[in-house]
């Protein structure tokens, strides 16, 4: 199985660069062979443009089986504890539309500049195709992809009205809208970091997030690789 993993920064997965550094065969600087996986990761950059382009040119001419984003999120739900970790099932882009006089936001589906239904969107979401087996002990949400996180309590109450979402990102509709596109099975896997509420990094605990991403990355690695037995 030909697997790419998708971070937008360095930092999201290193330990998991570091652990096939040292437990796998190294083809090149960012491809590996571990578990009867061939492994293939890409630094994308933050946000939607940056995983669009890294994630179009990296996939040409490759036959790629799988494409996992892996990164941290923000939780609408402050009783979801940091280093709670996601599958996201569903995503699509939060602040892609306009904005009214009366503050008000209206998507680009409800100003009738693209059918909500129409490939790959599902009711305006982009949903992610891969399963993962239930013993993995991964919560399941929606997610939104915005270009401006969320930093107000009024900002994060207008996208739960609109959206009822799990978890806030910079690129995973970008990522899916990609994947669906070209047909290819996709993941992502989200560690919570902080909640969406008024923005403070004092209230954010990146080191638990990815240490739990990663813990579970390599989890949901060793479950791939149990299936190509």
């Amino acid at each position: 199985m030909n697997i790419m993993l998708v971070s937008a920064t360095e930092t999201e997965i290193a330990p998991l660069f570091t652990f096939l550094e040292n437990n796998a065969k190294k083809l090149s600087s960012n491809y590996f062979i571990y578990n009867r996986l061939h492994i293939q990761i890409i630094i994308t950059g933050p946000g939607i443009m940056n995983t669009t382009f890294a994630l179009c040119t990296s996939l040409q001419g490759q036959n790629t089986d799988l494409i996992i984003n892996v990164g941290i999120a923000g939780a609408f739900n402050t009783q979801v504890p940091k280093g709670a970790v996601f599958t996201i099932d569903k995503d699509r882009f939060a602040d892609f539309g306009t904005e009214n006089a009366d503050a008000s936001f209206t998507d680009i589906f409800s100003m009738g500049l693209q059918d909500k239904n129409e490939a790959p969107y599902s009711d305006g979401w982009i949903e992610l195709t891969e399963e993962l087996p239930e013993h993995l002990h991964l919560l399941k949400g929606k997610g939104v992809t915005v270009n401006k996180v969320t930093g107000t309590i009024r900002s994060a109450e207008e996208l739960i009205d609109l959206y009822q979402p799990d978890t806030e990102s910079m690129e995973g509709a970008a990522f899916a809208f990609v994947a669906a596109k070209l047909h290819i099975k996709s993941l992502q896997i989200r560690a919570i970091s902080n909640h969406v509420e008024a923005r403070n990094r004092a209230n954010w605990d990146l080191p638990l997030a990815i240490s739990n991403l990663n813990t579970k990355l390599l989890q949901i690695i060793d479950c791939l690789g149990e299936k190509r037995v």
